[in-house]
């Protein structure tokens, strides 16, 4: 993206640090015991990829294939 001079690769990348946050703090509780992974984690990760995908990533398809 940042070849590519993507004009919005700050809030794409935003978007993604806000999952990568999640899913380790997730990990951490999960290590020490405090988190299961539960189909209820499943189900906040599917419906971030669900929004995520058309709303960020299919934008920057074009940019990237030029």
């Amino acid at each position: 993206m940042q070849a590519k001079n993507y004009a919005n690769y700050a809030a794409h990348k935003v978007e993604h640090d806000k999952l990568v946050g999640i899913c380790a703090g997730l990990q951490t509780k999960f290590h020490a015991g405090e988190a299961e992974v539960t189909d209820e984690v499943g189900q906040m990760v599917k419906g971030w990829l669900n929004s995520h995908i058309p709303t960020f990533d299919m934008p920057y398809a074009g940019a990237l294939n030029s």
